[in-house]
């Protein structure tokens, strides 16, 4: 099997709600990229290019695009069951375009399956469990509103919730939104603080000892490993690594200094699903909660993340996340569901995605 053609479209989804508010920013448009690769067995396989966190560059972007186009002119001819050909046959992948090779391999891995009748988690390590809990991610907003969006996911059987907090001035303001969440969901509920590396240590710490709650886990309070693990040192409270875990070598010295209580995988930011993995494995290993999602996606997205996470042992795992309901549009007939407040991938070969793409128009280029 060989590849022949690879086919950017864009993915300019709204975000159902107008936008969505972060200690980065506030987003209005997904405005990631779908990439499938066509082969001579007439299989294709799917995958995403998905912005990176915070204010990277956007993968519909004209010069992210043309960079894209360079990489993807040089697997053509590749064998994609060969996943160290394909990477090799990339090239030298710049950080910018790390997203680009995760996308890759993601389509490289749905061709496997397909081609095996094989599911992704089956090509991942397998399954402990059939579905994952799934969180709901609230925006930064005011407490009031935070709340009544905490209270309407609880309603749907959800039980584990994030709220963006951090970024935006006055510590007060932070607490106020956690106390209000913390009041709007259940006894045995879970909450995730998640400053996206909004804090610096010293304000991380004076709010973090204002709350002495089982049910809160701190997320990515600060912006690097180093001051999120003083954060987890100094405050004793547990604190989850997210954005900051860019490869297994971090989560290896989260795993080997123990200070944090979990870390989130994002494959994205990882560089692949293979070493996404492989973080996943050390985590698992030495018994760190984990958060499996990855940065904002559709439904490739969406799926190869719930295929990484199935292997979790339950006692591990924090969350899964289904991010399609967060956009306007979606991108396949097919794929995970959504029941009593989990989510599962699906039995289907490869990611079990059927894509239409009908109303995506014009692609953004053909190789």
């Amino acid at each position: 099997m060989r590849i022949t053609r690879a086919t950017l479209h864009a993915l300019p989804f709204e975000f159902v709600s107008g936008g969505f508010t972060t200690a980065y920013g506030r987003r209005t448009h997904l405005n990631n990229a779908l990439l499938q690769l066509e082969t001579d067995t007439g299989l294709t396989g799917t995958g995403e290019i998905a912005r990176k966190a915070g204010n990277t560059a956007e993968p519909i972007a004209p010069d992210m695009v043309a960079g894209s186009v360079h990489h993807l002119e040089r697997i053509i001819g590749a064998e994609p069951l060969n996943l160290a050909a394909v990477r090799d046959a990339l090239g030298d992948v710049d950080p910018a375009f790390s997203n680009l090779a995760t996308a890759t391999e993601v389509a490289c891995f749905d061709l496997m399956g397909q081609r095996t009748s094989v599911p992704l988690y089956g090509l991942l390590g397998g399954a402990r469990q059939a579905s994952v809990p799934e969180y709901i991610s609230i925006s930064q907003d005011t407490p009031e509103r935070m709340a009544a969006d905490a209270a309407d996911a609880r309603e749907k059987d959800l039980t584990v919730f994030q709220i963006k907090v951090g970024g935006d001035g006055e510590p007060s303001v932070d607490e106020g939104r956690i106390c209000a969440v913390l009041d709007a969901i259940g006894p045995d509920h879970t909450l995730l603080a998640d400053a996206n590396g909004g804090w610096d240590i010293s304000t991380a710490c004076a709010i973090i000892a204002r709350f002495d709650e089982p049910r809160l886990f701190w997320e990515e309070p600060c912006g690097t490993y180093a001051e999120n693990k003083t954060v987890a040192k100094e405050s004793g409270r547990p604190v989850v690594l997210d954005q900051c875990v860019t490869g297994p070598d971090i989560t290896a010295r989260a795993c080997a200094d123990g200070d944090v209580a979990g870390i989130g995988i994002k494959i994205t930011m990882q560089g692949g699903l293979l070493v996404g993995r492989l973080s996943r494995d050390l985590a698992i290993a030495h018994g760190l909660k984990l958060k499996v999602d990855d940065s904002w996606g559709a439904d490739a997205t969406t799926a190869a993340s719930l295929h990484l996470a199935l292997a979790v042992p339950p006692r591990n795992l924090l969350c899964g996340i289904d991010m399609r309901p967060y956009f306007s549009d979606r991108v396949s007939t097919t794929g995970p569901t959504r029941s009593a407040g989990r989510v599962a991938p699906g039995d289907a070969p490869g990611l079990g995605l059927t894509p239409d793409l009908s109303n995506l128009g014009k692609p953004l280029a053909v190789v």
